[in-house]
């Protein structure tokens, strides 16, 4: 579509709340409503999204609905859209179903924000939405692909989820959806984010390119259970164990990083957190050894058991013997 910039002679309501665009640019798929004085930011993120789209094209086509962008001029206007998030600070909401992107606009936002990355971040939802079946795709991989397709955290995270190791913070699989639908605070939304990027990080190192985009391509028929095991030949379980035991290497070269290795709280640290490691280990191959007597065979459980609390993975085990985050916060 021919690129075209027309003003209008109306006020767009939001809620009740009259919002302050009076301008709409067009380019391709992109509706882009933004305020005269946003005028040069608006031409900007075309440019933006029009690249991310070729980028992406070849595994997350966009289809041909439109998708629409506000740049928001006022907080009240913002908050309309992001009211959900409570007490947390976002930068940018992504209504996947609506094909609808809402952003700060320049004068909303902490100097030094990276608007690109949140501009690529909330297309990369919509774009996963339009390619995959929304309850089929975990939340942690939807937000962790949105962050790595956005090129955001990349140097951040890897630090963070080491803190949360070695401060024994990290979130229980079962937990992930709920922070991220209801976040409790910034520190909580934050760690739940740097997770999910380390999570989609292992997840797409260990199975390689071609598997990962299978996988994740995957759940717009399959579960993600289901897709992981067709696609990538790996349990959630497995990848769940497996990461976890990955993150010892992330925990030593942040503290290498950081100067502090050899300091006489990160040796304590780094021991409970290998005694912990092999406590796990230990549990995990009794429950198997359990199983296999009772049921004549190997012990096998589904996704839905390990995450509705099932008889063999109730919380009330789980919680004092298996997961990090042990700890009531």
């Amino acid at each position: 579509m021919k690129q075209a910039l027309y003003f209008s002679v109306f006020a767009l309501a939001l809620l009740g709340g009259a919002a302050a665009h009076a301008a709409v640019l067009e380019q391709g798929l992109f509706e882009i409503e933004h305020h005269p004085d946003d005028a040069e930011i608006a031409a900007r993120s075309a440019e933006i999204l029009e690249a991310a789209l070729a980028e992406l094209e070849a595994y997350l086509p966009a289809g041909a609905d439109p998708i629409r962008v506000i740049i928001s001029y006022t907080m009240d206007e913002f908050m309309v859209y992001a009211r959900q998030f409570g007490n947390v600070s976002v930068s940018g909401v992504a209504r996947s179903r609506e094909g609808l992107i809402i952003l700060k606009g320049p004068r909303l936002r902490i100097p030094g924000e990276d608007y690109r990355g949140t501009l690529r971040h909330e297309l990369v939802h919509v774009l996963l939405f339009r390619n995959t079946t929304e309850a089929f795709l975990p939340s942690w991989l939807n937000e962790g692909l949105s962050m790595s397709l956005a090129n955001e955290h990349r140097w951040g995270a890897p630090a963070r989820v080491a803190r949360m190791v070695l401060s024994r913070r990290l979130i229980k699989y079962s937990e992930l959806n709920r922070v991220f639908s209801a976040p409790g605070n910034d520190t909580e939304f934050g760690d739940a984010y740097a997770q999910a990027l380390s999570m989609t990080r292992y997840l797409r190192d260990t199975l390689g390119d071609a598997a990962f985009w299978a996988v994740v391509l995957g759940t717009r028929e399959y579960p993600f259970a289901e897709s992981l095991a067709r696609f990538g030949n790996m349990s959630p379980r497995e990848f769940w164990e497996g990461y976890q035991r990955s993150l010892w290497l992330v925990a030593v070269m942040s503290l290498l990083a950081s100067g502090s290795l050899f300091g006489p709280a990160s040796i304590i640290l780094i021991i409970a957190y290998f005694r912990k490691q092999a406590q796990n280990k230990k549990i995990v191959e009794g429950w198997d050894e359990e199983e296999a007597q009772a049921a004549g065979g190997p012990a096998v459980y589904t996704w839905d058991e390990i995450l509705e609390g099932s008889e063999v993975w109730s919380e009330e085990e789980l919680d004092e013997d298996y997961y990090f985050d042990d700890r009531d916060d």
